[in-house]
């Protein structure tokens, strides 16, 4: 008899491998899927529902299509601020498919949780066994909801013995699909830790997720076990695999920055404070109980997990950009424009307080061209190419020799300096006239001109890698 699988979050990449997987099966008859968003692709044999996993009529989905097993992989994936919606969407959303898994007598439940779950402290065994306690650290919003719900799963488990429940508790996933906030901080430039501690880490292959997902399916056994990668790595090794510099921050000052940044909405950074106990303290799972009752073996230990994930980063921003030639003026178009605006109300303003103000600002811009182009651009991978900064660097090669030096942050202080000089009169002219309106305008423009250069234009479509401002920097 063929079983028909009720899988939730299976738009997320780990629902799109796991469905991938399953769909080879010949055992497998119809894959009813829900989401919040539709998947990429929808296979003849996936049946897909847009419904939120707290929606009673899930119960009713499961009844239609007589589901015989439910995987739950539907969680929040990335931290978020408000507290109350996360716990609404993780513990109530688990407890309502629970429920609903209940009343159609599925046969069996597999639920996903983490090894985040059993929380990050000093006084952690080296081996967290299944039995140990949970306790996810409640300043991680993240971890503490996952020990939570887990303990709800537990209970529901130990309520209705006539269903096989199996948790499994995954550490970090990674893998060519992923994209979590981990993985999203761990390929930032610059790895910050806190200093005095590089405590080990464990990595899980996505393969070896939906491998254990399908083991656990098959052997139907009740539960719950560790899915982790054999080993594990430190973050100064992740950094040295990445190639990114480390800075140790004394925990003092690195928790409320932190924080601060977290509150303020600040860009690129998804934890607050809490997640610093995961990267000081260790939580290193064994995995001996699944690889004994699932007969789980990971094809990929916790080093060569990361290692994969580099390589496959590094071929997509190969091929993403695949030549210095792609990016020209040409492709930053709203860049030149307000960079000549900037220009335009520079002279305006400088024309205010006299001719020699003015000449003084067209001499320091023409300055500014000789710094940057010295001091920063033929450090560059663009010098004498196309250059996506507009006017600059791109056909300034016969005027300075291209060097072969390192790329990092004093070409970029060069620059800084550069712009500076830029500013020097026009910033002038409007605090000795007190030029308000004018003040804000040349503000906005000046705003304007870097985010929409750092965010949209510009670095986001550089090649140089080498450069700290780079999204792919060291790699």
């Amino acid at each position: 008899m063929k079983k028909n699988i009720f899988i939730t979050g299976v738009s997320g990449y780990l629902g799109t491998r796991l469905t991938e997987a399953l769909l080879k099966r010949k055992e497998i008859g119809k894959i009813v899927g829900i989401d919040i968003r539709p998947p990429a692709k929808t296979p003849d044999r996936l049946v897909f529902h847009r419904i939120d996993i707290r929606d009673p009529a899930v119960g009713k989905l499961m009844a239609e299509h007589d589901i015989d097993t439910v995987i739950h992989l539907a969680f929040v994936v990335q931290p978020i601020r408000n507290r109350k919606r996360m716990h609404d969407i993780d513990f109530n959303g688990t407890k309502n498919i629970l429920d609903a898994a209940r009343e159609v007598k599925a046969a069996h439940v597999i639920a996903i949780s983490s090894t985040l779950a059993y929380g990050a402290h000093p006084d952690n065994p080296d081996k967290l066994a299944e039995d140990a306690p949970l306790r996810g650290n409640p300043s991680f919003p993240y971890g503490f909801e996952k020990a939570e719900t887990d303990r709800m799963i537990q209970a529901f488990a130990a309520e209705h013995p006539e269903m096989t429940v199996t948790i499994l508790r995954p550490c970090t996933v990674f893998g060519p699909s992923i994209d979590n906030y981990i993985s999203r901080m761990l390929f930032l430039p610059v790895t910050v830790c806190v200093r005095g501690c590089d405590p080990p880490v464990q990595f899980v292959h996505e393969r070896d997720f939906v491998d254990a997902c399908l083991l656990a399916m098959d052997k139907r056994a009740p539960g719950a076990f560790n899915i982790v990668g054999d080993g594990t790595v430190t973050v100064r090794q992740i950094a040295r695999m990445l190639g990114t510099r480390v800075i140790a921050v004394p925990p003092v000052m690195l928790y409320p920055a932190l924080e601060c940044l977290w509150r303020l909405h600040a860009p690129k950074i998804e934890v607050n404070r809490g997640y610093l106990d995961y990267i000081r303290y260790p939580f290193i799972a064994a995995n001996r109980k699944a690889k004994i009752d699932l007969d789980f073996r990971p094809r990929y230990s916790s080093r060569k997990t990361v290692e994969a994930t580099v390589r496959s980063r590094k071929r997509a921003a190969t091929e993403t950009k695949k030549s210095i030639f792609q990016i020209s003026t040409a492709h930053n178009g709203p860049t030149v424009l307000l960079l000549a605006a900037l220009f335009a109300c520079g002279l305006a303003v400088s024309l205010h307080a006299g001719a020699v103000a003015a000449l003084t600002y067209l001499l320091l811009w023409g300055v500014s061209y000789g710094v940057i182009f010295a001091g920063t651009c033929r450090y560059c991978a663009y010098y004498g190419k196309k250059c996506p900064i507009p006017l600059e660097g791109s056909c300034v090669d016969r005027l300075f020799t291209k060097k072969a030096g390192r790329f990092g942050y004093r070409q970029l202080l060069w620059a800084t300096a550069a712009y500076g000089l830029r500013l020097l009169v026009p910033v002038w002219v409007i605090l000795q006239y007190r030029m308000i309106g004018w003040g804000i305008a040349y503000a906005g423009l000046l705003a304007g001109f870097w985010i929409i250069h750092l965010r949209v234009t510009g670095c986001p479509n550089c090649i140089n890698t080498a450069c700290p401002l780079n999204p792919d920097a060291g790699r």
